[in-house]
C-alpha cells in the first residue's frame, strides 16, 4: 500500500505462494465480524444477506479443493448454526 488510496501489487512467486491464505484470512475475519455483529444485535436479515456472498466464496473454493480455506471451517459452521441455516 503506498497510501490509503493507492495499491501497488505484483505477481510473482512470492505473491503466488501467499495469495490464498491471505484470502482465507480475509473470509476469516468477515465471518468472524459478521458473528459478532450478529452477538451484539445487528439484524439477523442485513448479516445473513452478506453472509452469502462470503459464503458462496468459501464454498467455492472448498469444491476446488484450496486447502487454506480450511481456515475458516470453524467460524463458517458457527455462523452457519447461528443464522440457522
Amino acid at each position: 500500500m503506498l497510501d490509503d488510496q493507492v495499491f501497488y501489487v505484483t505477481a510473482g512467486i512470492a505473491s503466488a505462494t501467499t495469495f490464498r491464505h491471505n484470502l482465507a484470512k480475509r473470509i476469516l475475519e468477515a465471518f468472524s465480524n459478521l458473528h459478532w455483529m450478529l452477538q451484539i444485535g445487528a439484524p439477523k436479515q442485513a448479516i445473513e444477506r452478506e453472509f452469502r456472498i462470503y459464503e458462496t466464496l468459501y464454498v467455492e473454493l472448498t469444491k476446488l479443493g484450496v486447502k487454506e480455506i480450511g481456515l475458516c471451517d470453524a467460524v463458517y459452521r458457527q455462523l452457519t448454526a447461528k443464522l440457522g441455516s
